[in-house]
């Protein structure tokens, strides 16, 4: 018999090949006394295919055995307890998504809503952060959606429904950025008195979430098209606040609501009233009426947060559109809005010539890979030779030194060796005779 055959790992399968199923189960049962996670693993792998009197029960027992309530002698999860957490949870995101695919809802709901609603519970009491349990998270509210979309039975929707309503009003859910919630309102499953209902609840908790923002998006996804829903959450937050909101809420499409809001006779609300209309005609592709519109942002006449608003939030495909009718309101705007925007529109000539006015370095490392990706670097050489020359023909000693290592280390630092090579040979010719440049 060679080494290689007799040092060779024996295989699971050889060994469960030899053993009787009785020898198996009383292995298990003893291992499983002393190892509290493989005992748990274990149950809730199979545990959809248990029968109990009550099926949705068994998932928020099993759950409660991994993450006890929350007490003075147990105030955290061991890093053991959220690895086991984290497997069950991926575990029954694989059940769950077999259950869906034999049309078994009610099975498939059980483990969606137990296990949201333990999470809640840990992210909230234990500020547990977890990129496992995360995924899981954002899975199980995909299986949600499909049921929420589906023709189930009316009894169990109503069941649903209602289980759903019951987990978030609980004082520890508080809706992430993708949420049970949203995802309500969207399917259409609130009513007005649900969607009134749950604004005051998230209004009571408004002080536990860092994100105002996302809060007050939630909010007002919830209040529309309710003008006396919308009110209570105006009242309750800063303009500032709410317009950040309604800012990612055009990012996210949902321009309905936006709409809804400006153009209501009962709600009051005029905060970066351009701002919005702006993006709203970008978001909506009318790019004829937005190019008349922008003319009247200018720099004296708008806070600078407002027009850094409308820069950052115009579309790529309306600037490659509509760049060359803009030029005179890119122009009277700050230096950095011009090459910003200049560089969302593709306008690469536009940009090279805001970068050669400025002569400066720091101007040229924002934006010379972007040129030279886009196949402008013989441009970028000459930019760089150009902005050089500028600095050594009114700097000497120290400063002279010190900006020439800075230029030197960032064309190393992107790769252009070729190109610092060449700019060298053109600079030691004008400036070999100085001091900084030997040293250079």
């Amino acid at each position: 018999m060679s080494d290689q055959r007799r040092n060779r790992k024996i295989q699971l399968k050889e060994v469960l090949a030899d053993i009787k199923a009785e020898e198996l189960k009383n292995f298990i049962l003893n291992y499983a006394k002393n190892d509290k996670g493989f005992e748990l693993a274990l149950k809730s792998h199979f545990i959809s295919r248990i029968q109990v009197d009550d099926q949705d029960t068994k998932y928020k027992r099993i759950l409660g055995e991994i993450i006890k309530p929350k007490s003075s002698s147990n105030n955290k999860i061991s890093q053991k307890g959220r690895k086991i957490f984290g497997v069950i949870l991926i575990d029954f995101t694989y059940q769950m998504s077999d259950l869906l695919s034999k049309d078994n809802y009610t099975e498939a709901f059980y483990i969606i809503k137990n296990s949201l609603d333990k999470i809640a519970y840990a992210q909230t009491q234990f500020d547990l952060k977890d990129k496992t349990i995360e995924k899981a998270r954002l899975t199980l509210l995909d299986g949600l959606q499909i049921i929420l979309n589906y023709e189930i039975a009316p009894r169990f929707r109503q069941i649903v429904e209602s289980d759903l309503l019951e987990l978030v009003f609980k004082s520890y859910y508080l809706p992430q950025k993708r949420n049970i919630i949203s995802l309500m309102n969207s399917e259409e499953v609130l009513t007005s008195k649900d969607k009134e209902k749950l604004i005051h609840s998230l209004l009571e908790k408004k002080d536990r979430m860092e994100d105002q923002v996302h809060l007050v998006s939630v909010l007002a996804s919830l209040a529309h098209p309710f003008d006396n829903l919308i009110d209570i959450v105006q009242k309750e937050f800063k303009p500032l606040i709410i317009s950040q909101a309604l800012l990612r809420l055009i990012e996210r499409g949902q321009l309905n609501i936006i709409e809804f809001i400006l153009k209501s006779e009962f709600i009051d609300f005029h905060y970066n009233k351009e701002v919005l209309e702006i993006l709203i005609l970008d978001k909506k592709k009318k790019y004829k009426e937005l190019t008349l519109l922008l003319p009247i942002i200018k720099k004296g006449d708008f806070s600078p947060m407002v027009i850094q608003q409308i820069v950052e939030g115009l579309s790529e495909d309306y600037l490659y559109m509509e760049i060359d009718k803009l030029t005179d309101w890119i122009n009277q705007l700050a230096t950095t809005h011009q090459c910003k925007l200049y560089a969302k529109g593709h306008a690469y000539g536009k940009l090279i010539e805001v970068l050669e006015t400025q002569k400066d370095l720091e101007w040229l490392k924002a934006y010379d890979k972007f040129l030279i990706k886009n196949g402008k670097e013989v441009e970028v050489k000459q930019l760089y030779l150009n902005t050089v020359q500028s600095f050594m023909d009114t700097h000497i000693g120290k400063q002279a030194r010190l900006f020439l290592d800075k230029f030197e280390n960032r064309l190393k630092f992107i790769g252009e060796h070729n190109m610092l090579f060449e700019i060298k040979e053109v600079l030691l010719e004008n400036y070999g005779h100085r001091k900084a440049f030997t040293i250079f």
